[in-house]
């Protein structure tokens, strides 16, 4: 399973997600509710999709740009993930 998956699994049932998903989406370090509300609202209410997600996961500056572009001002938060200076592109 994806991490994608495992994630929009963990928003949609109100849990917290796999430590694979939390690393590859920075709910692995500060802020990480608010990161979490974030998501939850683009899954719940915007209808970004585990592929969608998968094609960002471990990419915090991609992650941040799709939450500021489709989430509300309460919601803002900056994302970072473990993989952000990796030299290696995450696929």
């Amino acid at each position: 399973m994806r991490t994608s998956d495992s994630l929009i699994e963990a928003l949609v049932m109100d849990c917290w997600p796999s430590p694979g998903a939390a690393v590859d989406f920075g709910l692995d370090n500060d802020d990480a509710h608010r990161r979490y509300a974030a998501l939850q609202f683009l899954v719940r209410y915007c209808g970004v999709s585990a592929d969608d997600l998968h094609a960002i996961a471990g990419n915090g500056p991609r992650i941040t740009a799709l939450v500021r572009q489709q989430c509300p001002p309460a919601l803002q938060a900056d994302f970072a993930t473990a993989w952000d200076n990796s030299p290696q592109e995450y696929e």
